[in-house]
């Protein structure tokens, strides 16, 4: 009995296409299933709708998630409408609204710190992190894609959506369909080339916003240095030393 669900055909083509991208930039050290693999945060995104099936299931997978006691602790506000991502621009920082203002959906993950009883629940966030990642996961699998966003106004989204504090609020999501290079803000183009040179040369990924406003002339010779070294260390230093000589800072 097949278990491919009746809309994910529809996507496979695509997943294919963006798999063979993916490979060229991401090689694991071990062997792990290329669902893995092939699962990433873009910043660019399609206004082709998700329906309510495909939203349905993607949030069917996440309360599917292991909890402590099974208390599934996750919460989760959805914005799809016009009205509703008005309200979710009021608390999203500018420089992440660049690309939020443009997925079609947006999902405040959020938790509850009290178990029934009024006990507090101390695997309330862990357990809600597990349920993101499913959620994450079932989405590639239907040929969206997510991108987590922590770079909002916690207090003013209490404020605006009427949150009791016994619910903690975590991260933003979006989801929707990828899009290309012609979606992506001109402000992104230089940080992707920073993430390819970067998973090339073996360096640590967290120096990617260090370096995510080079030019490709200076990117190619960082990654010329970096290439000459054997150290993710040693590559990182000597990054981040060079950068302000490139940028003549």
């Amino acid at each position: 009995m097949s278990t491919k669900l009746p809309f994910q055909s529809d996507q496979s083509s695509a997943n294919d296409k963006h798999a063979e991208e993916i490979k060229q930039h991401r090689n694991p050290d071990h062997p792990v299933s290329p669902l893995f693999i092939n699962r990433w945060s873009p910043r660019s995104y399609t206004n082709q709708p998700v329906t309510d099936e495909v939203l349905y299931t993607v949030l069917e997978a996440a309360r599917w998630a292991p909890s402590s006691s099974n208390l599934q602790p996750w919460q989760f506000i959805i914005a799809r409408e016009a009205a509703e991502h008005e309200l979710f621009q009021q608390f999203i920082l500018p420089g992440n609204r660049i690309w939020t203002d443009h997925v079609p959906v947006l999902i405040l993950v959020a938790s509850k710190k009290l178990r029934e009883d009024g006990e507090p629940n101390g695997a309330h966030a862990f357990d809600t992190g597990a349920a993101w990642a499913t959620l994450a996961l079932q989405a590639h699998l239907l040929g969206l894609s997510t991108r987590a966003v922590g770079g909002f106004d916690r207090s003013k989204a209490r404020e605006v959506l009427d949150i009791p504090d016994h619910i903690e609020l975590h991260a933003i999501i979006g989801l929707g369909y990828r899009g290309g290079i012609d979606t992506l803000d001109e402000r992104f183009h230089e940080t992707i080339i920073s993430v390819v040179v970067i998973e090339n040369s073996s360096t640590i990924l967290q120096t990617r916003a260090l370096i995510g406003r080079l030019s490709q002339s200076a990117m190619r010779e960082l990654a010329s240095k970096a290439l000459e070294l054997d150290s993710p260390d040693e590559i990182r230093s000597s990054i981040e030393a060079k950068v302000p000589e490139i940028l003549d800072l």
